[in-house]
């Protein structure tokens, strides 16, 4: 007979063996965690001395230079050393830049270590050198205008003497002098009447005569002479006039120049023109900017250096380096405060870890007595127990291990009845399925004695029944939309019908608009009769203005008599009368020119001739009055259309940076932008991809805003590229923008940022 049998025997109830059980579970697990713990200080006392060897070995290996951890941060090495960098690096740029700008005053052989005193300033030497350029630009138009000048005055000249060569007559004052003669012998010979003193005046009456005769004959010609030696005399003039301008500005220009040689000899440089001048003083204001910067920079980081000095001396008794910089210096010293930092480390850690090593050690060694003396208990309980149930028929050790059979011998009694109550469940529920089924074949006629063939029969009645009430649901939907469909044809249709009687009342009743293509009929008989109106309205129109009539029935009345032969012929009459009818018109005008040639012709007193030439020179200054103005007005239109190609050559920066960022605005909408003349100003247009020009009123209020914004930001541009950095403010200017409108603006304003 076995242990197991022995306990069965003895212990007969389920709570007993689980007491057991729990008993046993609970001494193992005593002896377990006390077995676990032990492990676990063995293994702490390893480690702790491990630590402690380990400390004492970094302490033996302690580095040579310490103290250095304390030095940096006294000075704050990480702020000091980028800003002694930032220092020498701006001080050694502004030496730089000084140096280039007193390079940039070197003339020839002159140079300057340092920045010259300057007897003029910036602005001084600007007016000068401009007002030098003004004198020279009079002095080259005064030039230019002289070679003009004396050209005028040498054609003038020359013309004179060939029309005084051409005409062969009298000037004025031989005129006046034959005339005196002829008035003296005159008064002499009414005076005596002799035959002698008339032999003398007959002479001098006919050289008058011959004079007068010969000057009325060419008072065209006189009248041109003295229109000429008038101009010739304004020419002469102007050129007078242009010479001692001339004169001046170069004595201007010259004072100008000595001026400005008197001003480069007080600085030591050679002599200068003003413009050369104002260049130079221009570069020394640079140059004064420099060392001003310079001497600025210095004292700002005069601490900064100072400080970095006082690091330097202080490392370098501390390492290894003959004469090192200070950037050396402070890379070694880097260096070795970081070994110096990783040993400190090291040696904190070790500390640290052996102290924990040690707490931990002490209190695992108390959890080891607690539980030493815990799993002792357990064991005496069990025996104790053990000793109780079985009154010394099983040993506690062997108990130990055959408690398990009591246990599966209690399972498998509960697995016996929990069997029995799920057979007897297992039948009820059979029980009531071939209920339901016997019930569900007479209410659908399944003839199935067998409830699982009936259950499969059933279950094929009832996915066809929800087959057919999804087809019907579907049916019932094609329903209702063709019903919706069909009454929105019926409102179009009755729409249609509605447009069709309106169209149809506008036309007369005897027109048939009954249906859609009666109307489409009536209407192209309607076009076509329009169209014949408009031919036969054209046509009256035609016969009204060649017959001068003002009705049909008139152009009727004068026809009524007439016959198609009957016109051509009068035509073909009329045409033939047309030739002779020109011809004597040529003639007439022909004889007329004659007429007035000879009338011109005509001989006469001193005061026809005079008045002759009177208008002779007034049909002259007209001429010349109106080329003169077609010559300027000609020139003006030249000038503006000039203007304005160079205009749309030379388009501004400021036009140039709108285009680009309109472009950009509008996604390539509108590539481009142009002016146009308006009066006395400008209309600004933008072309679209297609080429069309549109003016800023043709635009959508959210185009319009993108101009705007786009003029703004080339605005802003042009002051960025002058060093005029300003805040950039936009109020309303997105309310109008979309999506798109928006990520376009956005990219702007990002570059804009940038």
């Amino acid at each position: 007979m076995t242990d197991a049998t022995k306990a069965t025997r003895v212990v007969r109830t389920p709570a007993e063996i689980a007491s057991l059980e729990q008993l046993r579970d609970k001494m193992a697990e005593a002896v377990t965690v006390k077995d676990a713990e032990e492990r676990e200080v063995k293994r702490l006392q390893k480690r702790v001395t491990s630590a402690q060897e380990q400390h004492q070995s970094l302490l033996d290996k302690a580095p040579a230079q310490t103290g250095l951890i304390e030095l940096l941060t006294k000075f704050e090495l990480d702020h000091l050393a980028p800003a002694t960098a930032t220092a020498k690096q701006a001080i050694a740029s502004s030496k730089g830049s000084l140096q280039d700008a007193l390079a940039a005053l070197s003339l020839g052989q002159r140079a300057f270590g340092d920045v010259p005193e300057c007897p003029i300033d910036q602005t001084g030497a600007s007016e000068l050198a401009e007002q030098h350029a003004r004198v020279v630009e009079k002095g080259t138009r005064a030039d230019e205008t002289i070679s003009h000048h004396d050209e005028d005055v040498a054609v003038k000249t020359a013309q004179i003497a060939k029309l005084v060569a051409s005409i062969g007559v009298t000037n004025d004052e031989d005129a006046h002098q034959a005339r005196d003669r002829r008035d003296t012998l005159w008064r002499a010979h009414r005076a005596t009447l002799s035959s002698e003193t008339a032999d003398a005046f007959a002479p001098s009456m006919k050289q008058v005569d011959d004079i007068d005769s010969a000057r009325f004959a060419h008072a065209r010609e006189l009248g041109e002479l003295r229109q000429l030696e008038q101009a010739l005399v304004e020419a002469e003039t102007r050129l007078a006039t242009t010479r001692n301008n001339l004169e001046v500005s170069r004595s201007q220009a010259e004072a100008i120049e000595t001026q400005a040689e008197v001003l480069a000899a007080k600085i030591g440089i050679p002599g200068l023109s003003p413009a050369r001048l104002k260049d130079w003083v221009e570069r020394r204001d640079l140059a004064a900017g420099a060392k001003r910067n310079q001497e600025t920079l210095t004292e700002q980081h005069q601490e900064t250096l100072h400080q970095a000095n006082q690091l330097h001396e202080a490392l370098l008794p501390l390492l290894q380096l003959e004469s090192p910089s200070f950037e050396a210096a402070i890379a070694a010293a880097r260096r070795l405060a970081e070994k110096e930092r990783l040993h400190n480390d090291k040696v904190a850690t070790t500390i640290e870890m052996k102290a924990t090593l040690e707490k931990e050690l002490e209190g695992r060694s108390k959890d080891l007595s607690a539980l030493t003396d815990a799993a002792q208990k357990t064991i005496e309980t069990w025996t104790d127990k053990v000793q109780g149930l079985f009154a010394g028929a099983v040993p506690p050790d062997v108990l130990a291990s055959a408690i398990g059979q009591l246990r599966d011998v209690r399972e498998h009694d509960g697995k016996l009845q929990q069997a029995a109550r799920q057979v007897t469940s297992m039948e009820s529920d059979q029980l009531q399925f071939e209920d339901a089924t016997t019930a569900l074949n007479k209410e659908f006629g399944v003839d199935e004695s067998e409830p699982l063939k009936a259950f499969r029969a059933l279950e094929c009645i009832a996915k066809q029944a929800q087959t057919d009430k999804a087809k019907h649901d579907d049916i019932g939907k094609n329903v209702a939309q063709n019903r919706e469909k069909r009454k929105a044809i019926e409102l179009q249709l009755n729409d249609i019908d509605l447009q069709v009687a309106n169209l149809g009342a506008r036309f007369p009743e005897t027109a048939d608009t009954s249906n859609l293509d009666a109307l489409r009929i009536t209407v192209s008989k309607a076009a076509d009769i329009i169209q014949s109106r408009t031919q036969i309205a054209a046509l009256e129109k035609q016969i009204f203005a060649e017959l001068s009539v003002h009705a049909i029935a008139e152009a009727r009345a004068m026809l009524s008599e007439e016959t198609a032969a009957a016109l051509e012929g009068k035509v073909a009459s009329l045409e033939a009368d047309l030739e002779p009818a020109e011809t004597r018109l040529s003639n007439a005008t022909v004889a007329r020119a004659n007429a007035e040639r000879d009338l011109g012709a005509v001989s006469g007193s001193e005061e026809v001739a005079g008045l002759v030439e009177q208008r002779t020179t007034l049909q002259i200054e007209l001429e010349d009055a109106l080329l003169n103005y077609v010559e300027r007005d000609f020139g003006l239109r030249l000038a503006e259309e000039a203007i304005r190609r160079y205009r749309d050559k030379h388009r501004s920066g400021m036009m140039d940076a709108t285009e680009r960022a309109f472009s950009e605005l509008t996604n390539g909408a509108y590539q481009k932008l142009l002016t146009q003349p308006d009066g006395a100003s400008e209309i600004l247009l933008a072309v679209d991809a297609n080429g069309t020009p549109k003016q800023i009123g043709d635009m959508s209020k959210g185009t319009r805003f993108q101009l705007y914004l786009a003029l703004r930001a080339a605005a802003y541009e042009q002051m960025v590229s002058q060093s005029v950095q300003l805040p950039f403010f936009c109020d309303d200017v997105f309310e109008t923008f979309d999506e798109d409108r928006t990520r376009a603006a956005c990219r702007l304003m990002e570059r804009i940022g940038r």
